[in-house]
């Protein structure tokens, strides 16, 4: 065979492996070409100068123009507000350096329609590495923004609802309790007066009637603020005996009418502890009113002891014990559950089904223990390990003000807009043994504690004129010794009392309140 023969048939072999190569390359191009374009994926390159080279279809389906439109301008110019300008040009410069990037952009199609794309930009290098323009990989977020959107101000709208429940709630409450508080007030005052057979059945019902009242506004307001995550522990130094006996002394009467016997076993010694009042009386006070609806006769004791861990830490052990009906044991997983009413018929009661499951709540908020045992016919009983931090032991000491034998040796201010619960502060106070002046706004509280000299005030959060907030940071400007102020207010929540503290009020009691709490705090105040 002649040598050109040879050569052309090198050469018409080598030009069949180029097209082959040629025709595999354009098929990869357009298999990728088609996945990409599938993916919804919007492509755009520009040179250094940021002004487009190439813009795939996607891409133009995204903005609304068409390629020949975006040929040669700046993509930033045509698309972007100034702000979204202002965070591109940041991002151009970290990519002219060299740097890859994933951010977020608003844009503005050609038909006005603002969208969010999510866009990943790689620079492109020559052979050389040298930077010569960048592409652009671009994802329509929109819907997602959308929803994002949506959620957050549907986040905005709820909280604004919640806000709003929260204001009625403690307007509703304040409304509630400041009636509440005279009549019950009233009402126990009317019980050491003397009253014929049946004017002390009908003064019974009021009384009960009152307590239920009472007991339901405080589940439901507890309840609101454990939903809410706003219920805080707060603690302080409390005289666990006097506080255990205050509680249990309102449930005293109801009990001895029935004959069931009441037995309290405190520790011997008088003893502080380091926790929160308020809510210990919560739990205590759920558990006595448990035992007692189910009570006709037999007893109920409570029983507190201290026990040490070592160190400062300290457990307050309560037991509530009752000789009642028991309960079944079908419902003593269920009890604690919200709104729970007992299956059986016989074992149904009045109330909201509420109690138990505050308690229960309580108890794991402040990191305690709650157990029940219980059988039929032999009665129940609950044990709750609440953790303090320390405990002190007051054997000899005794209450500034109050006298051995129970006697409130001091001048008081009492600043009170409702007249019936000023008359009932009066005379609780002027029985245990105090003189009393009485003023009915702020501004007068500060001139009256100007002008006298008191022993402590009962200060009203809100009155007229100026309230009770304004007027103890008044008298704390003003004071060079340091005069005890006891806040009263029917607002219930938490940060109401909070607020009170931080004006310098020394001590917060919630309306209404019987005269074994108002006794009790007066007396931590003092102490």
């Amino acid at each position: 065979m002649p040598p050109e023969s040879i050569h052309e048939d090198d050469r018409d072999r080598r030009i069949q492996e180029l097209e082959a190569e040629v025709k595999a390359m354009r098929n990869a191009e357009a298999r990728y070409r088609g996945i990409i374009e599938n993916m919804e994926l919007g492509i755009m390159e520009v040179d250094s100068e940021e002004r487009v080279v190439r813009a795939h279809p996607r891409f133009c389906d995204i903005v609304g123009y068409s390629e020949a439109e975006l040929f040669g301008k700046k993509a930033s110019a045509l698309l972007l507000d100034e702000e979204a300008q202002a965070n591109m040009d940041a991002v151009t410069a970290s990519r002219n350096a060299g740097d890859s990037g994933l951010y977020e952009v608003p844009i503005r199609t050609k038909q006005g329609e603002l969208k969010w794309l999510l866009i990943s930009g790689v620079p492109i290098h020559t052979p050389d590495g040298a930077i010569i323009g960048s592409m652009g990989i671009h994802y329509d977020i929109t819907e997602r923004k959308q929803d994002e959107q949506r959620m957050v101000q549907a986040m905005l709208d709820a909280e604004a609802a919640r806000q709003t429940e929260r204001e009625f709630l403690a307007r509703i409450s304040h409304e509630i309790r400041t009636p509440m508080t005279a009549i019950l007030g009233m009402t126990r005052l009317l019980g050491d007066t003397p009253l014929s057979g049946e004017q002390r059945t009908l003064w019974k019902a009021m009384l009960e009637g009152g307590e239920v009242l009472k007991q339901l506004l405080d589940g439901v307001l507890n309840l609101t603020r454990l939903d809410a995550g706003r219920m805080e522990v707060q603690e302080e130094t409390v005289n666990i005996a006097a506080l255990v006996s205050g509680v249990v002394a309102p449930f005293r009467p109801p009990l001895a009418e029935k004959g069931v016997e009441l037995v309290v076993l405190l520790p011997k010694t008088e003893t502080c502890l380091q926790l929160d009042g308020s809510l210990f009386t919560q739990v205590l006070m759920n558990l006595l009113g448990n035992a007692v609806k189910f009570m006709d006769q037999g007893a109920v004791s409570v029983e507190v002891s201290v026990a040490s861990n070592g160190d400062e830490k300290h457990e307050l052990h309560l037991t509530v014990t009752d000789s009642g009906v028991g309960i079944p044991e079908e419902d003593q997983d269920a009890i604690f559950q919200r709104f729970y009413q007992a299956s059986n018929r016989e074992f149904r009661h009045q109330g909201s089904g509420l109690g138990l499951s505050i308690v229960k709540d309580i108890i794991e908020l402040v990191g305690g223990e709650l157990s029940l045992s219980s059988e039929r016919d032999r009665g129940t009983r609950f044990d709750v390990i609440w953790p303090t931090a320390s405990a002190e032991t007051l054997e000899n000491r005794v209450p500034v003000a109050f006298t051995d034998d129970g006697r409130l040796e001091a001048h008081v201010l009492i600043a009170e807009d409702n007249e019936i619960n000023a008359l009932l502060l009066r005379t609780l106070l002027e029985r245990w043994g105090a003189t009393v002046e009485v003023v009915d706004n702020g501004e007068a509280a500060l001139e009256a504690w100007r002008k006298g000299d008191h022993s402590f005030i009962c200060m009203d959060v809100q009155m007229p004129v100026r309230d009770g907030i304004w007027a103890t940071r008044c008298i704390r400007d003003e004071e060079r010794g340091h005069l005890p102020i006891l806040g009263l207010s029917a607002f219930a929540f938490d940060a109401d009392k909070q607020a009170a503290l931080d004006c310098g009020m020394d001590a917060y009691l919630t309306k209404p309140f019987t005269p074994e709490e108002l006794k009790e705090t007066i007396r931590r105040m003092l102490a």
